[in-house]
């Protein structure tokens, strides 16, 4: 996902005494419409109508923005050091899942679609493989892949490892890979 920077607001532009604009008062109607679509429980209960000052204005923003994300980030813990078993036959498990990668890869159009032939993939390796690279063309990385080939080989042999990124490039600094900037540097100032 593009990460999209948004710049500070300059110093003094907000003031939590100063009365509310009328812009302010028209995105507090329709963050309030939009909050009646929450839960009962979750919702404040606050008439947006008697919000006079900017800082009513922010306090009421901030506890619907917060209601309206609760769930905050998932945290997908690590698989344990040996789980991964290359040449281990796929369980049944890996195996739907194997299925329902191909369900969402027949959504692509047919120049995105990787060719592969998922009754021939029989390993971990080959389904994570295929995993891989079904992964990256629905992020819209297929354009950086090599094209598949279409000839009448067995499926098994076009199973190909996935390619590297350029993030898996990046030189490695103290052990770690070094991270591309995801987000864009601040825009610099216009000198006058």
């Amino acid at each position: 996902m593009v990460k999209i920077f948004v710049p500070k607001p300059a110093k003094g532009s907000f003031n939590p005494d100063r009365p509310a604009s009328d812009l302010l008062k028209s995105q507090l109607k329709h963050l309030a419409a939009v909050e009646q679509k929450l839960p009962h429980r979750l919702r404040t209960g606050h008439n947006v109508e008697h919000f006079k000052t900017e800082g009513e204005a922010s306090a009421y923003i901030a506890q619907v923005t917060a209601r309206l994300h609760l769930r905050g980030a998932i945290k997908v813990p690590r698989p344990a050091p040996g789980s991964f078993h290359p040449h281990r036959p796929m369980s049944d498990l890996l195996r739907s899942q194997v299925e329902h990668f191909r369900t969402v890869e027949m959504t692509l159009p047919p120049r995105q679609r990787t060719n592969i032939d998922v009754a021939a993939i029989a390993t971990e390796h080959e389904a994570a493989a295929y995993v891989a690279q079904v992964t990256q063309r629905l992020h819209g990385e297929a354009s950086a892949l090599p094209a598949q080939s279409t000839t009448t080989q067995p499926a098994r042999s076009r199973v190909q490892a996935p390619q590297p990124s350029a993030e898996s490039s990046a030189p490695e600094i103290g052990g770690k890979k070094a991270a591309k900037r995801a987000t864009p540097r601040k825009p610099r100032k216009k000198k006058e």
